[in-house]
């Protein structure tokens, strides 16, 4: 609801939806790629990679602790307000395959970097990370879907 929107109009839109919710209790839907929005006005987070839930949970264990590899890279692509904040990226290799192309496995496999060949096999069913907190990895199960590969950039 507040693509292209200046800021001060973005600012008035997300109030008033809050405010909907709040008096109304009504549940609203955000499907946008727009991090900061979606931290600020939802309570919980799916995040999807070519239309597949990777990760769910609360928005805020989620943005706290992102544990699918797509999600990880994904958080660490936001710009934080400080300028000469020290970034820690995660890069994908490898080129994005259309939906065509996927193999049944993990659709990220090709552009993960901890991927092994079990993810090509068989979709990971949802692990737990923490309460109303998961994630489709396998490798959440033997504590090693952290990226470690960061680029550092000021």
């Amino acid at each position: 609801p507040t693509s292209s929107l200046d800021l001060s109009v973005r600012a008035g839109i997300l109030q008033l939806l809050s405010e909907i919710r709040r008096e109304t209790g009504v549940a609203m839907l955000f499907i946008s790629h727009d991090l900061d929005t979606i931290e600020l006005m939802t309570e919980r987070l799916l995040v999807m990679y070519l239309g597949r839930i990777v990760e769910q949970g609360a928005t805020s264990a989620v943005f706290a602790r992102p544990a699918h590899p797509y999600t990880q890279m994904l958080l660490s692509a936001a710009l934080p307000a400080d300028p000469d904040a020290l970034l820690e990226r995660f890069v994908a290799r490898g080129e994005r395959t259309g939906r065509a192309d996927m193999a049944p496995g993990c659709p990220f496999a090709t552009r993960c970097q901890l991927a092994i060949d079990a993810c090509d096999r068989d979709f990971p069913s949802m692990s737990a990370c923490g309460p109303e907190h998961g994630a489709a990895c396998i490798r959440v199960t033997d504590g090693s879907n952290r990226l470690a590969h960061a680029i550092n950039t000021a």
